[in-house]
C-alpha cells in the first residue's frame, strides 16, 4: 500500500501516522481513514484498503486512545456502539453513564495513555499502557496537588462491526492517588 498526496509520496512503512477518524465496514474493508503525515504539509486519505479483522479492530482501539487522550467525548461516543458497556473502577456502565466520569477524570488528571503493547485475536483486543497524568483539577471534591503520576494500566475490548461493544479497564488507582498525594477515601 502506498500513501499519496499532491506533492508527496510516502511509503506506508515510513509513515508514523495519527489516525484522526476511520470507517470500517463489517467485512473489514477500510473505507476511509484520515492520516496526518509528519514532515508533510497535507492530510491524506487511504480508501478501499482491505485488512485483517484483527488489524481493523486494533485501529478502532487506537482511535479510542487518541480520542481519550484528547478528551474528545464526542469522538468516543462514535467509537463505542450505542449499547456498549464499560467496566472500570466504578463497575459497569453505559456510555451515558461513563462519558461524564471520563470527562471528570480528564479534567481533573489530564490522563494520557501511551500504548506499550496491543494484541488482538478475533474480536478481542488487549492493550497495556503507561498511563500518565497530573492533578490539575478537583476530582469529586479532592484537593488539587499539581503532582504527577505514572502507572501501568490495562484494557480489554470487544470490537464488532468497527465499534467497541465492551471495554474492561484495570489500573492501580491506589498508586495513582498516592503519587498525586490524594486520599482514596
Amino acid at each position: 500500500m502506498r500513501v499519496s498526496g499532491t506533492n508527496c509520496m510516502c511509503s506506508a512503512r515510513q509513515v508514523k501516522s495519527i489516525v484522526d477518524w476511520l470507517i470500517i465496514t463489517p467485512f473489514c474493508r477500510l473505507v476511509a481513514v484520515k492520516i496526518l503525515v509528519p514532515d508533510c504539509c497535507f492530510t491524506t486519505y487511504v480508501l478501499n484498503h482491505t485488512m485483517e479483522p484483527t488489524e481493523a479492530n486494533k485501529l478502532v482501539v487506537q482511535a479510542y486512545v487518541k480520542a481519550f487522550n484528547q478528551g474528545d467525548m464526542q469522538a468516543l461516543r462514535t467509537i463505542f456502539a450505542p449499547d456498549a458497556l464499560v467496566y472500570g473502577v466504578l463497575g459497569w456502565g453505559s456510555m451515558e453513564q461513563v462519558i461524564p466520569v471520563w470527562q471528570e477524570l480528564h479534567n481533573a488528571f489530564n490522563i494520557q495513555l501511551e500504548v506499550e503493547s496491543i494484541i488482538a485475536e478475533g474480536d478481542e483486543v488487549a492493550v497495556r499502557y503507561t498511563e500518565r497524568g497530573q492533578s490539575i483539577g478537583s476530582f469529586r471534591g479532592s484537593a488539587i496537588t499539581d503532582k504527577t503520576y505514572e502507572i501501568v494500566a490495562m484494557e480489554h475490548f470487544v470490537v464488532r462491526d468497527g465499534q467497541v461493544q465492551r471495554r474492561w479497564g484495570a489500573r492501580d488507582s491506589a498508586a495513582q492517588f498516592r503519587q498525586m498525594g490524594l486520599s482514596l477515601g
